[in-house]
């Protein structure tokens, strides 16, 4: 089995009398000097220096009548050069949800700190995303 036909597959365009293929330029396999990391937190630093990062953990809620509210801390699995610039949280209980995200000890560098509130205070699994550079 050829890999750079499975990687490469060409894009197909319909004209008069037949097909036109056509190959992408940026194909994963044409992209070098990814350094990468696939874990369940893990990263890929992209060419020109942006890096996504990704993780997951569990949100333990705290609290009463007024509501439940977790605080997380979250590692970056490498550090930002700049800064993240996004960070996205994410629940899987319905009744959780993300409410915001504060910088970590270094900063955006390194880490952050996730906020997540319920209404039920059952623990609940989280993900998150960070894009920076």
């Amino acid at each position: 089995m050829d890999v750079t036909k499975i990687i490469k597959r060409p894009f197909q365009i319909r004209i008069p009398g037949g097909w036109e293929k056509h190959y992408f330029e940026t194909s994963e396999d044409m992209i070098v000097n990814i350094i990468q990391s696939l874990e369940t937190t893990g990263y890929r630093k992209l060419p020109g220096g942006l890096i996504l990062q990704f993780g997951q953990g569990l949100a333990r809620f705290v609290g009463g009548a007024s509501g439940y509210v977790s605080e997380r801390d979250v590692v970056f699995p490498v550090a930002f050069q700049s800064r993240a610039y996004f960070i996205i949280p994410s629940c899987n209980n319905i009744t959780a949800y993300p409410s915001g995200s504060q910088p970590g000890s270094g900063g955006y560098k390194t880490g952050c700190k996730l906020l997540f509130r319920s209404t039920g205070g059952a623990d609940s699994e989280y993900q998150w995303f960070a894009i920076g550079y």
